[in-house]
């Protein structure tokens, strides 16, 4: 072969090693997905479904090009690491997926706990959403982390106890103990009420709106509370007006079932907490 042809082939092969190179730009992942998130978790277990714990962050750092560390602090579920989680690229989005240990305070102190994590991000680092899964805590306890604000009736809902004082033109602050309202999330993002009381009855009210405030959340709807009769004959429904107020901690609550054609206007407050004591 002579001299020639052989300066040619390299020429060539130079060129060949040049246009694969720009065709095939080097794949780095973990920098489309590295950031800290901002947003809220949803908590299910064997004992328990759909609790919520707001500001809530999650931060991923770059390993390699394909792998990060992914931790995850939380006042309620405690201190999570997963290293050298694996970055992948899908339809859905960029994949997350790996295992590490999630050490988590309770009754018996603090421990650390095998923890599995399967994460997606949109490509934007938007729409980012991690399940960071325990299986020997509390029957299987799986923290879904959701990038952004937490929907207000999902904040709100669970189930308060409490006790009522009502008022009506005929008598005031009459105490009933060991009462309890049920907050269901709608689809809607609105909420659903019911109070069942041996006393006042059962009120079953509707796509009652949620609104975010400074220091909460405060709650608007109407409906119908199914009153007892005085006569012992079926109970009765009579339009009812509800108003409450739910702060973010959720230990300060007050509830109100308006009841303007009962005894000249019945108010029936509902009180998280233990009724006071009456001589």
């Amino acid at each position: 072969m002579n001299k020639f042809l052989l300066f040619m082939l390299a020429i060539v092969s130079l060129f060949a090693t040049s246009c694969s190179s720009d065709d095939e730009p080097e794949i780095n992942y973990a920098k489309d997905v590295a950031s800290v998130y901002s947003g809220y978790t949803n908590a299910s277990s064997t004992y328990f479904s759909d609790m919520i714990s707001e500001n809530q962050s999650v931060k991923v750092e770059i390993v390699s090009n394909t792998t990060v560390n992914v931790t995850f602090d939380s006042d309620t579920w405690g201190h999570t690491v997963i290293s050298n989680a694996e970055v992948s690229l899908s339809s859905e989005g960029f994949i997350i997926s790996g295992k590490g240990e999630a050490e988590i305070s309770g009754h018996g102190g603090t421990k650390k706990y095998e923890c599995n994590l399967n994460a997606v991000i949109g490509k934007n680092k938007e729409n980012a959403k991690f399940e960071f899964s325990i299986p020997s805590v509390m029957g299987g306890l799986t923290v879904k982390f959701i990038q952004g604000e937490a929907p207000a009736n999902l904040v709100v809902a669970g189930t308060y106890d409490g006790y009522t004082s009502t008022s009506s033109a005929y008598f005031k602050d009459m105490i009933t103990a060991d009462q309890k309202v049920m907050v269901t999330a709608n689809e809607d993002g609105t909420v659903s009420i019911s109070y069942t009381s041996d006393t006042w009855g059962v009120a079953n009210i509707s796509n009652i709106a949620v609104t975010k405030t400074g220091t909460g959340y405060t709650l608007v709807g109407k409906g119908t509370l199914a009153m007892p009769s005085m006569g012992g004959g079926e109970p009765k429904n009579y339009d009812c007006d509800f108003s409450g107020t739910i702060s973010s901690s959720k230990d300060d609550v007050e509830m109100s079932f308006s009841v303007p054609s009962v005894m000249g206007g019945t108010v029936i407050k509902f009180i998280l907490g233990q009724a006071p004591a009456t001589e």
